[in-house]
């Protein structure tokens, strides 16, 4: 039969094995969890680019917006100036006075001329009220695609300021210390597995 100090020795001995176990499985829940925080920072990492480059879209829209805008807005604008110019030389010739309001140097309202020679003859230019009508629907055609293209903008600026947010978010999340793994292993598992 066995003595008691054999028994012992080999008790010792397991009690021994367990705790070299035990050390291995800590060291185990340690590298578990360095993993998961890597694959987490990873993760955020991936979000963070994803939201730069959607940023970076919607910004790079913006500026497209904002071109269409003013080009629109431009055009508008001298379609509106050719409108008032063939209204005012249209009512101008009804009232008979197209003649007496030229003067040297002054463009002519219907030509654009700066020089009058002959303003006997202008009432052959003079536009009729077809004429103006056809400018004053262009004119406004014109005015409501500016107005689109403000609205477009705006909404891109919408999408902008929101993409922003998110990134902003998404860098504060990603700086942020990552936690040491000890602890969160203390944490999930309480203390009794800490060497």
């Amino acid at each position: 039969g066995r003595t008691c100090e054999t028994l012992s020795a080999e008790l010792q001995q397991l009690e021994a094995e367990r705790a070299g176990l035990e050390s291995v499985a800590t060291q185990q829940e340690r590298v578990a969890a360095q993993l998961t925080q890597l694959g987490e920072q990873q993760a955020r990492l991936r979000k963070l680019l994803s939201d730069i480059s959607a940023f970076e879209e919607k910004t790079a829209k913006l500026a497209e917006a904002q071109h269409a805008y003013l080009t629109a807005s431009e055009k508008a604008a001298a379609l509106q100036q050719i409108y008032l110019q063939k209204n005012q030389a249209f009512l101008s010739e009804q009232a008979g006075i197209i003649a007496s309001t030229l003067a040297d140097g002054v463009p002519c309202p219907v030509c654009g001329s700066t020089s009058h020679p002959s303003p006997a003859l202008l009432s052959d230019h003079a536009p009729t009220e077809v004429d103006v009508k056809a400018a004053k629907r262009t004119a406004d055609t014109a005015l409501q695609l500016a107005a689109d293209a403000s609205s477009a903008a705006n909404e891109q600026k919408g999408k902008v300021s929101t993409a922003e947010a998110a990134l902003l978010a998404d860098i504060a999340a990603t700086i942020t210390p990552a936690k040491d793994p000890d602890q969160v292993i203390a944490n999930a598992f309480g203390d009794s597995l800490s060497t």
